[in-house]
């Protein structure tokens, strides 16, 4: 069969050029469509890596801040079993700048279960800081501030582990 006597047919049958023309568009228009959701589910996929590569920064963020916040309140700690009231508030206003770190990075965190975290790392930090003003010589016999101090810093290194496990 020759080009010639297929053009001849299909001229000598003009509805069927407006057959194709209908299923040509419909190809055209499926295919549009299967771009368009192709391109959406990329950039879905793609949101939501960037979403789990933040989450991930801000807990790793988060772990060592509040990893180094628990390390320094222990020599804090350690300090406050000497010092005087002014020397105590001293310690207190050191424990407040790693507070403000924390609290930073808690506001900037999306996932609830680090600002949960981060959260509870605050208010062991909190704690101490009550706990550091008030805090009695290491051979006082009321040791409860004391006791209260390094039960912030438990709270503030188990917050450390878990925001750890987001890592």
């Amino acid at each position: 069969m020759s080009l010639d006597v297929v053009l001849t047919w299909l001229e000598s049958h003009p509805g069927l050029a407006a057959w194709f023309t209908f299923i040509g568009g419909l190809a055209l228009g499926a295919a549009g469509w299967f771009i368009r959701a192709y391109s959406r589910g990329a950039s879905q996929r793609k949101a939501h890596r960037i979403g789990i590569a933040a989450t991930k920064e801000a807990a790793l963020n988060g772990a060592i801040a509040v990893e180094d916040a628990a390390s320094e309140l222990l020599l804090l700690a350690e300090a406050a079993n000497s010092a005087g009231k002014e020397e105590r508030q001293a310690l207190a206003s050191r424990a407040g700048e790693h507070l403000e770190i924390i609290q930073a990075i808690e506001l900037r965190a999306t996932a609830s279960e680090l600002k949960s975290e981060l959260s509870k790392a605050c208010r062991g930090i909190k704690d101490f800081q009550r706990a550091v003003i008030k805090w009695h010589g290491e051979h006082d016999c009321d040791d409860s501030q004391r006791q209260a101090g390094k039960a912030a810093i438990d709270q503030i290194q188990l917050s450390a582990a878990k925001l750890n496990q987001h890592v």
